[in-house]
């Protein structure tokens, strides 16, 4: 099934149903054909066809990026779910390659960064006009011993407490508006 903003990588997906009806997906893997990327969209929706409606991912497996031994970035969709956090912050930090993420700033809630097992150098969050969430919420980074640089590009409204405390190799953090 291929995700519906990144036509260059598969996934090998479960469908969740409720009641007989499909209500979203689960990534489980990336097709081994697609292994080699080296930057891995993680999609928000998933189109099965042409005519069919996208239908959310609600899950993701914490074994996802495994075989995906050239990865060095991951690009989270706009619209993930919040839900993901747990199994999506051990599917970056398994793959100890990954140094760059790339996230709106509505859904840095689907990764939690103070992981002590993920290898992030980098971090691109940007601003997503559609929702107008332009905040750094507090203790974002707090206590991440491996980030180096972050680049905010938008507006932002606020940062919040301790958003960076403890990152004792973070070099810069720019914000482009």
């Amino acid at each position: 099934v291929m995700p519906s903003d990144n036509p260059s990588v598969a996934y090998i997906t479960e469908p969740i149903e409720m009641d007989g009806i499909i209500t979203g997906y689960q990534l489980l893997s990336v097709k081994q054909e697609y292994q080699t990327a080296e930057i891995v969209i993680i999609p928000s929706s998933i189109s099965i066809g042409p005519s069919v409606s996208p239908i959310p991912v609600l899950e993701v497996s914490s074994e996802l990026l495994t075989g995906c031994t050239n990865a060095t970035e991951v690009e989270i969709s706009k619209g993930i779910s919040s839900d993901v956090k747990n199994n999506l912050t051990t599917a970056i930090a398994n793959n100890n390659r990954i140094q760059k993420i790339t996230i709106s700033l509505n859904d840095i809630g689907a990764v939690d960064f103070t992981n002590d097992n993920l290898s992030l150098t980098e971090a691109y969050l940007y601003e997503n006009d559609s929702y107008g969430a332009n905040a750094i919420p507090s203790s974002l980074f707090s206590g991440n011993n491996k980030i180096e640089s972050v680049t905010i590009q938008g507006a932002i409204y606020e940062i919040g407490e301790a958003a960076f405390s403890g990152c004792q190799r973070l070099k810069t953090v720019t914000i482009d508006y």
